[in-house]
């Protein structure tokens, strides 16, 4: 297996996983990896969330007051991102390539767009990416082209998707599946089911400030890591199928997870 470089134990999700339920969200997905620090090799940490135009490239833990004060100047890194998209295309994963390299670039990312998984296939260029963004839904993906993926963020790499582009992604890989967090099983009813979007505040800036709203689109079920960090979640059934006599259930549709040693 390929090893990257093991960079520092993450005191930050390394994964970010949205449904895509609300305009706002995927945007806040990708703004909450455009604001991670970087330390002094200029590698993305997973330390606590700064806003990118106060990212500094200087000794680790020098704040900007500090550094003017000893006539330090640091030197701002341009993060980098990569977008991968390609599956099926019913997902729109070039449109929604475009959307997000907007927003990415808008924060002062140097976004590559690549079209094939032989991109994850890694010569040490995977590790010099802070965020990787998946838009490829189904699919299938070898093991020589998911084990790079997987190492890069397990050494502080940044993983962020939306929708079937990354949780419905690859069926043929648990070890995609246990990295990104949760798969989708099935959306009963299928398109156009008008359900609610139930927000939990806590310490994620993704849903700081937003409230619970109704969206009229496909209300996934899915198999979630017990592990993630939940953000936003829809009550099941609102559709009666087969699933409908185990009653009430909480289903997760916004969360974060670590992935490291």
């Amino acid at each position: 297996m390929h090893r990257l470089r093991h960079r520092q134990p993450p005191t930050a999700p390394s994964v970010i996983m949205t449904l895509h339920q609300h305009p706002s969200i995927p945007k806040r997905v990708m703004l909450a990896w455009a604001r991670r620090t970087v330390n002094d090799s200029g590698v993305g940490s997973v330390g606590s969330v700064r806003s990118v135009r106060s990212v500094i490239a200087g000794a680790a833990g020098r704040g900007l007051s500090d550094t003017a004060a000893s006539g330090y100047h640091p030197r701002v890194m341009q993060q980098k991102a990569l977008i991968v998209w390609g599956g099926w295309l019913g997902h729109e994963p070039e449109q929604t390539a475009h959307i997000f390299r907007g927003v990415l670039e808008a924060e002062g990312f140097a976004v590559e767009v690549a079209t094939t998984l032989d991109r994850f296939v890694d010569d040490g260029r995977l590790s010099e990416l802070d965020l990787i963004v998946p838009l490829w839904t189904m699919g299938s993906i070898t093991a020589e082209q998911v084990e790079p993926v997987v190492e890069a963020v397990a050494n502080g790499v940044g993983l962020a998707g939306c929708h079937g582009g990354m949780c419905d992604a690859f069926r043929n890989s648990v070890q995609w599946q246990f990295m990104a967090g949760g798969n989708w099983v099935s959306h009963p009813g299928g398109d156009g089911v008008e359900y609610t979007v139930n927000l939990r505040h806590g310490s994620s800036e993704i849903t700081a400030g937003m409230r619970d709203f109704t969206v009229r689109s496909e209300q996934y079920y899915l198999h979630v890591d017990p592990a993630v960090e939940v953000l936003a979640s829809t009550r099941f059934p609102v559709v009666d199928w087969y699933h409908s006599s185990n009653g009430p259930v909480d289903m997760p549709v916004v969360w974060t997870k670590r992935w490291a040693p």
